[in-house]
């Protein structure tokens, strides 16, 4: 069942040329805040998601990884907290993994990964897609396909379609 942050994020493309630059100027002030405020903890703080993929249609919405050494990981959670709400605290966060949301100018995701977990592919997905025009294609037409559809199905064929190319991707990293 869909989350109230999902029913109001709906699967509602756009083409990439209408989100790419003002999804890029929203996440250089955004990345500029987290520099700020976790920058001397985190190992990295990457955009990733269709917003930082040329060519990728989204919802305009801007998503980070923010990769850290498990050291900080809770100085990192506890830091995050007095900027952005928890999300899913109670059904996908744990010793690895943190996502955390805001709606400023766009809806925005934070997602806090350990390094070397199984949560620390937001990365490489994202490189994958941009280093595969064949495979972004194909991603694209999925999510054109689920123009409006409800979120389950699209998440539905959305993970179908990350579990085909899994192997791919992570063998490119």
């Amino acid at each position: 069942m869909a989350t109230e942050k999902e029913k109001l994020h709906p699967t509602n493309f756009l083409p990439s040329e209408e989100i790419f630059h003002l999804a890029k100027r929203i996440a250089k002030k955004e990345k500029a805040l987290l520099d700020a405020t976790i920058g001397k903890l985190a190992k990295s703080i990457e955009q990733v998601g269709s917003s930082a993929i040329p060519g990728a249609v989204g919802k305009m919405d801007v998503d980070f990884a923010v990769r850290v050494e498990r050291k900080n990981f809770e100085k990192v959670v506890d830091s995050l907290l007095s900027m952005y709400t928890p999300w899913k605290k109670n059904t996908l966060w744990n010793k690895d993994f943190a996502v955390f949301s805001s709606t400023k100018e766009c809806p925005i995701d934070v997602m806090v990964v350990v390094i070397d977990t199984p949560y620390d592919y937001f990365h490489t997905v994202r490189d994958y897609l941009r280093d595969n025009p064949s495979i972004l294609k194909e991603y694209n037409t999925l999510k054109k396909q689920h123009q409006g559809s409800s979120y389950e199905d699209y998440r539905s064929a959305k993970n179908a379609f990350f579990r085909k190319i899994w192997k791919d991707v992570t063998s490119s990293s």
